[in-house]
């Protein structure tokens, strides 16, 4: 859950994907009613328009013939694994092996698999969704990805990244696969800085999200979905934001203190995204 929100960002997060009818400040009894009929509205009103893409999912055809698929590599360095004990983050470059990067290029799922988000402050499109290994809806249409999906939850995944966790091993212990998303973002599109949890120094009751970039725009990444890290709820005191979109990986203790978001994405941004959590095997 997010936390610890900046009243400036969420009245910017309602203007952002509403408009600029959306007032600037409820000071007054008018502007109050307006901002609680658009904020009722505006959920029902994308329902709408995720609806719309309903027939085109259910008439969409299996998108590969070859499901030969190459064996899925993970790859990360011993100052990954130190920068992540030290910091509570860091950025992976080539995380995947070249094979399963293009594979995912190819692959990657229909628009009208993508439902937009009803609640501004995460502002982009989603779809995909599986936890606790489940199958989402509609992914026997897409091999390569439900092939993928399995890879993250298997036992094999489990034993490489728990190996990102700690550089001590008296340390390393198993962590499990929860959930994974893919995500879509593009024009307007936002996610505002926020906070998921309360820390906690015991390993064993950490969760680590990873924000896997597939793709994006390189030429703006900071203004092109790029989730960064920052000390504040306003992107003013930046930590760090991710300068490459491709093939890269931020992963984070998502029960540490910094916040972490993205900008409105600018005209020609955009970004292809999966995103999933692993849990000591403990809280599972």
């Amino acid at each position: 859950m997010a936390t610890k929100l900046s009243l400036k960002q969420l009245t910017f997060s309602y203007r952002n994907a509403i408009g600029r009818i959306y007032p600037i400040n409820t000071n007054s009894f008018f502007s109050k009613l307006i901002a609680r009929l658009l904020q009722f509205f505006f959920p029902i009103f994308v329902t709408i328009s995720n609806i719309k893409n309903y027939p085109a999912r259910y008439f969409e055809r299996e998108n590969i013939t070859d499901k030969k698929f190459k064996p899925i590599k993970i790859n990360f360095s011993e100052n990954n694994v130190i920068n992540l004990s030290q910091n509570g983050w860091c950025f992976i470059e080539n995380f995947f092996d070249n094979d399963t990067y293009l594979s995912l290029l190819k692959y990657w799922p229909k628009m009208c698999f993508f439902d937009l988000s009803k609640k501004p402050i995460k502002y982009y499109r989603t779809g995909f969704f599986s936890v606790d290994r489940s199958e989402p809806k509609y992914i026997k249409k897409n091999p390569y990805f439900k092939y993928f999906y399995y890879f993250l939850f298997s036992e094999d995944s489990s034993i490489v990244i728990s190996n990102l966790f700690s550089h001590k091993e008296k340390e390393k212990s198993l962590f499990i696969n929860k959930s994974v998303l893919c995500s879509f973002a593009s024009e307007n599109s936002y996610l505002i800085p926020h906070i998921d949890g309360i820390s906690k120094k015991n390993l064993s009751k950490k969760t680590f999200n990873f924000i896997y970039f597939l793709d994006g725009n390189n030429n703006f990444p900071e203004y092109s979905g790029a989730t960064g890290i920052y000390l504040d709820n306003e992107f003013e005191k930046k930590v760090f934001v991710p300068d490459n979109l491709k093939n890269t990986c931020l992963v984070y203790d998502s029960s540490d203190t910094f916040f972490h978001g993205f900008k409105s994405i600018k005209k020609d941004g955009y970004r292809k995204a999966i995103t999933f959590q692993y849990f000591h095997k403990d809280q599972i």
